[in-house]
């Protein structure tokens, strides 16, 4: 499906990021979606504790045009990613809904996260 380019790990914070890339949309949808299905089984908030603040186990998925993507690619993979996430998934039944905020490219008014 897709590498990981990057990892990133906090134990101050107690967080962590992975950077995944793929030529292909559709690998790197299922991959990102198999990330999250996994965090999303094996953590439970209610017993995390440090001093980062969090919105969920899942609380950011960035999608970012690399080589020659566009844009246009990276909000449409952007909603594909955060439709699944926000309505359930049915190939993916175990996977909870999780509220999704979308902000850039994704949305027509281009709002901005901050």
């Amino acid at each position: 499906g897709a590498v990981i380019a990057n990892e990133f790990m906090d134990p101050v914070y107690h967080r962590s990021g992975l950077t995944l890339a793929s030529p292909d949309a559709g690998k790197l949808e299922g991959s990102v979606m198999a990330v999250c299905r996994e965090a999303l089984l094996a953590l439970d908030l209610r017993s995390h504790t440090a001093s980062h603040p969090r919105v969920g186990v899942v609380d950011h998925v960035c999608c970012n045009p690399l080589g020659s993507a566009t844009c246009d690619e990276a909000a449409a993979l952007a909603r594909g990613i955060g439709g699944r996430l926000g309505t359930g998934d049915p190939s993916m039944p175990s996977i909870p809904k999780v509220p999704v905020y979308f902000y850039g490219a994704v949305r027509e008014d281009r709002r901005p996260l901050a």
